[in-house]
């Protein structure tokens, strides 16, 4: 069986309640965009696609292995960011400092693990941390738009990174479901 597959990191509850006051008001402000709403907010570290269960079960395998090599780190929240760029921005995103790198690290050893099982390309564009806050839904309106500012209460948070979540994502008519399938721990003696 085939799943679409992602990594990524959770983020804390109290994080997600206040991007979810942040996307509500957006959603009034910027109605052309999906705002994305709880518990679906996450940072990505790598989306695969469509994944075989035993290309997964194999990767997994080396992926415990290397992860739990990687200390916990902490990630502070920054800045409002857009894809491609704020003139013709197409996804709006929360970025976040990770001063170590340790986020791309995590994604380069993901890529690893599926490239040696064949299913994922390691050349690949810049990788930016963020978490994803809405998607522009018609692409036909992209131009620049006038977005909430960054609230003071979120800019600066901090959030501990101690583990890494496996999710299936499946697409229904109201948006995407997130399931956990598994959690890679980092090193526990930290």
């Amino acid at each position: 069986m085939k799943r679409r597959i992602f990594f990524a990191i959770e983020l804390p509850q109290v994080l997600q309640s206040q991007l979810t006051h942040y996307t509500t008001a957006g959603q009034s402000q910027v109605p052309s965009f999906k705002w994305v709403s709880s518990p679906n907010f996450h940072l990505t570290l790598k989306f695969l696609g469509n994944v075989n269960d035993e290309i997964l079960h194999k990767a997994k395998s080396t992926l415990e292995h290397e992860i739990r090599e990687l200390n916990p780190f902490n990630l502070t929240v920054s800045h409002l960011g857009a894809f491609p760029a704020w003139q013709h921005a197409k996804v709006i995103w929360l970025g976040v400092e990770d001063q170590k790198r340790t986020c791309a690290q995590i994604k380069s050893v993901i890529e690893t693990s599926f490239y040696q099982t064949h299913c994922v390309s390691q050349a690949e564009k810049d990788y930016t941390p963020h978490i994803t806050l809405a998607r522009l839904k018609n692409k036909s309106l992209s131009k620049t738009r006038d977005f909430p500012p960054l609230p003071d209460d979120l800019s600066g948070i901090v959030i501990l990174v101690d583990r890494v979540t496996c999710f299936e994502s499946r697409l229904e008519p109201k948006g995407p479901l997130y399931q956990s399938l598994f959690k890679l721990s980092l090193k526990s003696d930290w």
